[in-house]
């Protein structure tokens, strides 16, 4: 799944808002709860969970990190590995942002995982990715 948008913001502020794992909740519908578990916010190796709306609970690890440029996180379930890239760039009105999520799936799971990537793809396109242009709206006004 990869998706794009731009902000009329700085790097930093579109960053803040939509870099730090233990912040999507801001901005996701699926996600109830983001939090760091061990670590400091956005520090390499830190250990974040993020709870979903449906139920599940997912631990990634901050994998890779330049602050206020990229963020790569890698975890998931026992069943389903996902790695989570987070770039933001500037752009002569502000900024783009890009996340790019890579879905890997094991066991049985690998027999539904065309159903759920469509989903995910469909919720991200038309769910996550308005309310995050809503969001980095909302935090880089005023």
């Amino acid at each position: 799944m990869h998706f794009a948008t731009t902000a009329q913001c700085t790097v930093e502020q579109a960053f803040a808002a939509a870099g730090d794992l233990a912040a999507v909740a801001a901005w996701d519908p699926f996600t109830r709860r983001g939090a760091v578990e061990v670590g400091e916010p956005l520090v390499l190796g830190s250990q974040y969970r993020l709870d979903t709306l449906g139920g599940l609970t997912m631990r990634y690890t901050l994998m890779e990190v330049d602050v206020p440029r990229l963020a790569l996180y890698r975890g998931g379930t026992k069943r389903v590995t996902s790695t989570d890239r987070v770039e933001v760039t500037p752009t002569e009105e502000g900024c783009a942002v890009t996340i790019t999520s890579h879905l890997r799936f094991t066991g049985w799971t690998l027999l539904i995982s065309p159903l759920v990537r469509g989903l995910v793809w469909l919720g991200a396109r038309f769910i996550s990715l308005p309310a995050l242009r809503r969001h980095l709206a909302r935090a880089t006004s005023g």
